[in-house]
């Protein structure tokens, strides 16, 4: 079969970005972001592009493992070169950084067949409608920032109209105490809602049960992370005994473990991850949450994740940072485009493919390091 449009190279970089202020979830401390940003591109002259947080993995030399196996293939058929990519590297991947590697690709050429289409993706992949949920991402605990100050943060995006936001579980309880009294004595909006993130911190379910009964009541969507995911019946204990709604699945790249997640009741909201599943691993994990009524709600990533969600006719959420004001997610100092952020709701973009590009001069200015295909 003659390829519509055969992939001609794969390039793949790592950039650095400091951050200001530490960053602390549960026992990890991260004083700096770290991307891989991915181009694929074709003999026709189409650039896709996607970037994802390496996690301090080598993603970048994934990638260009990947890249002989690509070469010369047909850039339009994605679930073809989805599924070579997984069975070549069965011995070595399957999850962890050579599935985000995959993933990146993956997302690249969804990105060359919309723009090849002349449509944004989330038309391209059926289209529901444009605008979506958002939860922002507001209060994570800060050295210079005092637990009080945080929640009046919080209470501020509150009041300024948006309904779902998500914070994170501070190391010391006390200042967590803090935190939460001080929400649940600022008036927030009655259709405020928070999302507690504790990036996998707990080691068993007395330990989370122990902690979380001390907590004072806040009008809670989901309480996120708890553990591991794979630990699949101790978060269907811990949700039985707790009795409060679980969001689990943050970098989670197995299919596999998101089906017993949905399949034994452990969730309330099914965290879907596109840096590790790739838009086609993502339709597939967000079919099988739609199958059982379950919401979805995206990792981060809001230029690429919005489309899928305005794909969709089952409640998704969109997950974003304030794009004027954070400290901790640096993303958009690189990326331009994307969707439109509004109190409460994301915008999917109009543009043909995902609709964002990368900054170059940022690029260079941070002095990246180029993986480019042998």
């Amino acid at each position: 079969m003659t390829a519509l449009d055969p992939i001609d190279r794969i390039d793949a970089l790592e950039l650095t970005v400091p951050l200001a202020d530490p960053l602390r979830l549960g026992p990890l401390t991260i004083t700096k972001r770290r991307y891989a940003v991915v181009r694929v591109h074709t003999h026709d002259g189409l650039t896709g592009i996607a970037y994802a947080l390496t996690r301090d993995a080598p993603v970048t030399q994934a990638v260009a493992m990947l890249a002989p196996l690509l070469r010369g293939r047909d850039a339009d058929l994605i679930a073809a070169r989805h599924h070579d990519c997984v069975r070549a590297t069965a011995a070595a991947g399957r999850v962890g950084v050579v599935m985000r590697a995959i993933a990146l690709v993956d997302i690249a050429l969804w990105d060359i067949k919309a723009q090849r289409a002349g449509l944004p993706l989330w038309r391209l992949l059926g289209g529901a409608q444009r605008e979506t949920q958002l939860m922002l991402v507001a209060g994570y605990p800060r050295d210079d920032l005092a637990p009080e100050a945080l929640a009046e943060r919080v209470a501020a995006y509150a009041h300024d109209g948006h309904g779902l936001l998500k914070i994170a579980r501070a190391h010391d309880q006390s200042r967590m105490r803090t935190i939460l009294d001080r929400l649940t004595s600022s008036s927030l909006p009655p259709t405020a809602r928070l999302v507690i993130d504790c990036a996998w911190c707990y080691e068993s379910v007395g330990d989370a049960e122990h902690e979380i009964a001390a907590w004072p009541d806040v009008p809670l969507e989901w309480l996120e992370d708890p553990m591991p995911p794979e630990d699949v019946r101790a978060i269907v204990r811990l949700r039985e005994r707790l009795g409060v709604p679980l969001g689990v699945g943050d970098e989670l790249s197995d299919p596999n473990t998101h089906r017993e997640l949905v399949r034994c009741g452990a969730v309330d909201v099914l965290r879907v991850d596109v840096a590790n599943l790739g838009v086609t691993g993502a339709l597939h994990v967000c079919a099988l949450a739609a199958a059982e009524r379950v919401p979805v709600s995206f990792h981060v990533y809001p230029e690429i994740a919005v489309h899928l969600a305005a794909a969709m006719t089952q409640r998704a959420i969109v997950e974003s940072f304030d794009p004027l004001d954070n400290p901790f997610d640096p993303t958009h100092s690189f990326v331009r485009g994307g969707p439109v952020i509004e109190p409460g709701v994301a915008l999917a973009p109009e543009l043909p493919g995902l609709g964002f590009s990368i900054d170059e001069e940022r690029l260079t200015a941070l002095g990246c390091g180029a993986v480019s295909d042998p």
